[in-house]
């Protein structure tokens, strides 16, 4: 299993793409997660200090935007 992440500027050109191996048994949402995790840390290390963060999984960017506490396994890599 693997993650993959890509960074596009503000007028949807390539600024970078990263593909990672994974090792270990996730769930679908968790690698989700992590794919955000690490395209994130891939935008930041790149420079980037302004993000907009796109995802088609809703329960990861609502996990994001919410402020409740959440007993879930994925909290743990969204937090």
């Amino acid at each position: 299993m693997g993650l993959g992440a890509v960074v596009r500027n503000a007028n949807g050109e390539l600024m970078g793409a990263m593909a990672k191996p994974v090792i270990g048994c996730l769930s679908p949402k968790a690698f989700e997660a992590l794919a955000m995790i690490v395209g994130c840390q891939m935008a930041i290390d790149a420079g980037f200090t302004r993000m907009i963060i796109e995802s088609d999984c809703l329960e990861v960017i609502n996990a994001v935007n919410q402020s409740e506490f959440d007993m879930s396994m994925e909290v743990e890599l969204i937090e």
